[in-house]
């Protein structure tokens, strides 16, 4: 697999493929989840006019808080990104500290009075509200509560108010949710465990009254809260948070003031071993259907948008199909009297690749932290990125001061701290400058064409996979010149695993890659003097991800100076993303395709395999009751196949067999009754009855061969073969 990811990334540049990473859009009506395979986790959505508007988390990312748009929720395109900088907190600015996982968390998004609002806390730094009458700004920005904070506080007490000496309470709104109800009045609806409702005034944005109770959960994390009022109900979508123990929960009242009731909507893995759909929003349309946005957290790749239909019962939103799982789905119908989805892409997708031609950074590009503008440019040399190094760590300039109020809110001696503490021996965590975009699923790979000739003594700059830890491919100028370097690393040291020398005439030319398997979550590096041959270096990388950074794993540029305030520069001439898909649709002789690499599962689940499959991480999907499926579509099939096999263990039932049904035909493809449990895996072989058909749909199901008793256990299928 490595190495067909690595051809294909090489075709997709010789043959000069669009540069716009890969659309869930299947272009016959369907799409495929994730809708979005990149880290946008905590959706809100909202429809002005015929657009769709989506607000997501990008924590100390700069410019944050990322809008993207689209009008059929499937095919999305960057639309903002709405706060360029938080100048309230010196650690944003990467001085004496930084603020990891903090700054921007979970935002509310409602259009009222000609104008958007977002509405966030940043946990270091206090709450806001953004508006604007477009996209494109200006933002003006309304401070709620200031000052330094801890987001549990809701957490298990009453809702803090602090007076400001101007009789009015100031509220701490945690995982926010706005409420514009049918007479045109503003809500919030906030909270962990015990949550909250404030009212706004919709003209000047403060609470017109203190916060009061809306509902005490019945266990600790009920969070990411999304009200609506639809018909004679008002609802609260919300979440147990935890990517292991989480789901989609539903408060329903028929009056705001209560009581409450609650029920789970959805628990239901989403291709993701161990792992369930958590925080989600309603999506009403024109149609008379309802969608939901939520996402489910996916490994080193963050936390992922799936779309998924809600269904109506008894008057509970009932989330996903349950007959098709939440993976290949018809399009929404997201205009009246629409019948039938749209067969092609509505717009481009969002976009990777950049050539730097415009004198604007591409809405895709975010920073590690507040960017420094004077060290940066598009314009120094036009049609490059040209970062100017600065000194990692910088020193904290005399005369810099943390203001803050004497008296705060519970926990909040903590959020003054630096958020992760960072060596000196890691100094691209402390580096000013460092610019991002995020990852996208399955596989990509980036190229970046850099000219380092300008670096001076004590310099870094090159291409990272960055989180913590990181990896990067780095080029470093001492008094032997420039060396081509693979380092791994995280906030306490760095590792050099494999260098190369570079000649002066090199250094103005030279191809950067870096490979992401979000599968297996590993990256691996490469490099190349002609665009063409690029050589491998250092091992393979192993991804993480981890609560402390909170932020998917990306693609990373970067230039600092290990010795001296200022250094020299990297100019990046372009940076091109291709993305792969999760499998080739076709089968041939030797085809191999994974038992979670399909487009529908019903009443079945991916777990993490032990199964023996190379380096690779791997999953199984597994059956637990009678006629669970997986199903494949779009296959298309080569050659004379004459039997299949599959990749199995049988944990723990008796008298079961495995089938392989052709849905468009109903005939029965291949039956195989299953080995006694057993602690190994087995390849069972079986005859195909008729040949295989390109595009029909194939169902894998597990029988139990007695009619009157349902089988008991568990069987575990790794993957399926063709010859």
């Amino acid at each position: 697999m490595v190495n067909l990811r690595h051809y294909l990334c090489l075709i997709a540049f010789v043959l000069a493929l669009p540069l716009h990473a890969q659309s869930s859009d299947n272009g016959d009506g369907t799409f495929t989840n994730p809708v979005i395979w990149t880290d946008m986790p905590d959706p809100d959505v909202v429809q002005v006019g015929d657009t769709f508007y989506m607000v997501t988390t990008s924590m100390h990312m700069m410019p944050g808080v990322t809008l993207v748009s689209s009008t059929d929720l499937v095919n999305w395109q960057f639309a903002a990104n709405v706060v360029p900088r938080i100048d309230d907190d010196p650690l944003f600015d990467l001085m004496g500290g930084n603020r990891y996982a903090r700054g921007q968390w979970a935002t509310a998004l409602r259009h009222w009075g000609g104008r958007f609002h977002v509405l966030f806390t940043s946990n270091s730094g206090g709450t806001f509200i953004y508006s604007s009458p477009t996209m494109q700004g200006p933002w003006q920005r309304t401070t709620l509560y200031a000052g330094p904070w801890s987001p549990y506080n809701d957490r298990y007490t009453p809702l803090y108010e602090q007076d400001h000496g101007d009789g009015a309470s100031h509220h701490v709104l945690y995982d926010p949710g706005f409420l514009v109800d049918n007479d045109g009045r503003v809500y919030v609806v906030h909270g962990n465990s015990v949550n909250y409702i404030t009212e706004l005034d919709p003209q000047t944005l403060q609470a017109k009254a203190p916060a009061r109770v809306l509902y005490h959960a019945h266990r600790t994390g009920l969070e990411g809260n999304r009200p609506y009022h639809i018909g004679d109900y008002y609802y609260v979508i919300c979440t147990y948070g935890g990517s292991q123990t989480g789901n989609v929960t539903c408060l329903r009242s028929r009056s705001l003031d209560g009581p409450w009731e609650e029920r789970e909507v959805m628990c239901q893995g989403a291709r993701w071993g161990h792992h369930h759909i958590l925080q989600a929003c309603l999506i009403p349309l024109a149609s008379g259907q309802t969608w939901a946005m939520a996402f489910a957290d996916m490994g080193e790749l963050g936390r992922i948008p799936h779309l998924v239909p809600v269904h109506w019962l008894d008057g509970w939103p009932v989330f996903g199909d349950w007959a098709e799982g939440t993976l290949t789905l018809r399009k929404p119908l997201v205009r009246a009297g629409q019948t039938e989805p749209d067969a092609r892409p509505a717009q481009p997708t969002l976009a990777t690749s950049d050539d730097f031609s415009s004198p604007q950074l591409g809405l895709q590009w975010q920073f590690n932290h507040n960017p420094d503008p004077r060290h940066y440019s598009l314009t120094e040399r036009p049609g490059h990125l040209r970062l100017h190094a600065l000194r990692a760590p910088q020193a904290v300039p005399r005369g810099v001061a943390y203001q803050l109020p004497s008296q705060y809110v519970g926990g909040g001696e903590d959020m003054l701290r630096s958020s992760i503490e960072v060596s000196t021996s890691a100094p691209l965590l402390m580096a000013r400058n460092t610019i991002t975009q995020r990852l996208f699923g399955p596989y990509s790979c980036a190229t970046a064409r850099v000219d380092v000739s300008h670096l001076r003594m004590g310099d870094c700059a090159g291409l990272a996979v960055l989180n913590i830890p990181y990896a990067t491919l780095s080029i470093s100028r001492t008094s032997r010149g420039l060396t081509l370097s693979q380092v791994t690393g995280d906030n306490q040291r760095e590792q050099h695993h494999a260098s190369v020398g570079l000649l002066s005439v090199q250094a103005h030319e030279l191809w950067l890659r870096a490979e992401v398997d979000g599968i297996a979550g590993t990256a691996t590096f490469s490099y190349s003097f002609d665009g063409d041959r690029f050589q491998p270096l250092g091992p393979t990388f192993t991804m993480h991800y981890d609560g402390s950074y909170f932020v998917g794993n990306r693609f990373a540029l970067f230039c600092y100076s290990n010795t001296r305030n200022r250094g020299g520069y990297i100019d990046i001439d372009s940076f091109d993303v291709q993305v792969s898909p999760l499998f080739r649709r076709h089968v041939a002789s030797g085809t191999e395709l994974q038992a979670e690499w399909t487009d529908a599962l019903w009443r079945t689940e991916c777990r993490w395999s032990a199964a023996p499959d190379g380096s690779i991480r791997n999953q199984d999907v597994a059956f637990t009751a009678d006629g669970g499926l997986v199903a494949f579509r779009s296959l298309a099939v080569e050659g004379d196949l004459r039997r299949i096999g599959f990749t199995l263990r049988n944990v723990s039932t008796r008298r079961t067999f495995i089938e392989l049904k052709d849905a468009d035909t109903g005939l029965v493809l291949a039956t195989a009754d299953l080995p006694e449990p057993s602690a190994s895996y087995s390849t069972l072989w079986a005859p195909l009855s008729q040949p295989l058909v390109s595009g029909h749909r194939l169902e894998l199901r597990i029988w139990g061969h007695d009619w009157d008793t349902p089988w008991q256990g568990e069987v575990l299928v790794d993957k399926i073969q063709f010859e």
